[in-house]
């Protein structure tokens, strides 16, 4: 159960490291959301969103290692 646990918490951590990508450009970005970006407000919007689900995939795969950081990161 304990190595079930941490098998998941890689896995959602990796799905979540997706979106950072998107921090590298625009088309990378059209490429991850499938939206095009028309202008300066949403590419900043995407980028953002891009950071914060790399640092939640960051935690997720820190708590898969540390079962301390755990119930944080659920």
């Amino acid at each position: 159960m304990r190595h079930l646990a941490t098998i998941l918490f890689v896995l959602v951590g990796l799905v979540n490291f997706a979106p950072l990508v998107g921090v590298l450009g625009a088309p990378k970005l059209e490429a991850v959301y499938g939206v095009p970006i028309t202008n300066d407000d949403l590419l900043l919007l995407l980028r953002h969103r891009s950071v914060l689900f790399g640092l939640l995939g960051g935690l997720l795969m820190l708590a898969a290692f540390r079962v301390q950081w755990r119930a944080l990161a659920t």
